[in-house]
């Protein structure tokens, strides 16, 4: 509730945490390192969350970043009426030494997710970010280094053509089994979320199982759009048509059912989930039909199966 009536109380109470935070693992060097050289364009579509977006990082926040950047289906210009903004800022390392600083800027970048919001109201996630000295010991488990070339840059001035020590010692595959962790506990129950918000989270993590499960098999990653089609060799047609299913569903999306004013609120309200989703768009009728109980099961046995061929690999 006090997160709900001061929204700036956490950024001040961690400004302090997070300078302390950085300074010792800035200092922590690691080795097996590999370099990986990737140039990023600047953004040459016409989408007005986007621009905006870019308009007011300028404006706000171009003495404290060296780049921001969106990526995914943004950044390819393949964006739908189901897609979120993904979008990622490289903080420079100058910040860390200020708390007021990078409260400041931590303040700005929430602000600027409202451009997210105008895009998507179900926006399930902010920002990526990474700071200057986090290109020099790269965790290519947090946002793989292979999905960067198809990213656009939003920011003048910002850096085009970055050069990255990938640290190989991360494990890639524990993200893919985090995630499909996540997905059976959402449909455990096997009942159809209540809300549009819940749904779509459900069904945006279900759809990048394909991507974790070749990057968990192969140590390296792909973008998400190539990624369905190489997974999919690896199972029976029947079992992986689930997939198809929901790829359908988020092709078929009908945004307009959704509040971006009420959504805000939820958002704002996310501690208090009772209360949020009486804020929340409720899931229609007719998706509930569909998504029943065989159709979560199917989903949970896809997950499971995938597991299970990486556990067997390993």
């Amino acid at each position: 509730m006090l997160a709900f009536l001061f929204s700036n109380i956490g950024y001040s109470i961690n400004a302090n945490k997070i300078v302390n935070l950085f300074n010792q693992t800035v200092n922590h060097h690691k080795t097996n390192l590999e370099k990986v050289y990737i140039t990023i364009d600047d953004y040459p579509f016409n989408n007005k969350q986007v621009i905006e977006l870019g308009i007011f990082l300028q404006r706000n926040l171009k003495e404290d970043l060296a780049g921001a950047y969106v990526h995914g289906s943004a950044g390819t210009n393949e964006l739908v009426a189901y897609s979120d903004l993904d979008a990622l800022v490289i903080i420079k390392d100058e910040v860390f030494k200020d708390a007021n600083r990078i409260r400041e800027v931590a303040l700005k970048l929430k602000e600027a997710e409202n451009y997210m919001y105008q895009l998507d109201p179900l926006q399930h996630h902010g920002w990526f970010v990474l700071s200057e000295s986090d290109l020099i010991q790269y965790d290519n488990s947090y946002l793989p280094a292979e999905l960067l070339p198809f990213s656009k840059s939003i920011l003048l001035n910002g850096i085009k053509n970055i050069e990255l020590l990938v640290n190989k010692e991360n494990k890639t595959d524990s993200t893919f089994e985090d995630v499909c962790k996540s997905v059976g506990r959402k449909i455990a129950k096997l009942n159809c979320p209540s809300t549009l918000y819940e749904l779509k989270n459900l069904l945006s993590e279900f759809m990048l199982l394909p991507s974790l499960y070749v990057q968990a098999r192969d140590g390296k990653s792909v973008f998400k759009k190539f990624s369905f089609d190489i997974a999919r060799a690896d199972f029976e047609k029947q079992d992986w048509e689930i997939m198809n299913e929901v790829s359908a569903i988020r092709k078929n999306w009908n945004q307009k059912q959704v509040s971006r004013v009420s959504e805000r609120i939820a958002a704002r309200l996310s501690q208090i989930k009772i209360i949020a989703n009486l804020f929340r768009a409720q899931t229609p009728e007719l998706l509930k039909k569909q998504i029943n109980s065989d159709f979560l099961l199917r989903m949970n046995l896809l997950a499971t199966s995938m597991r299970t061929k990486i556990d067997h690999r390993n």
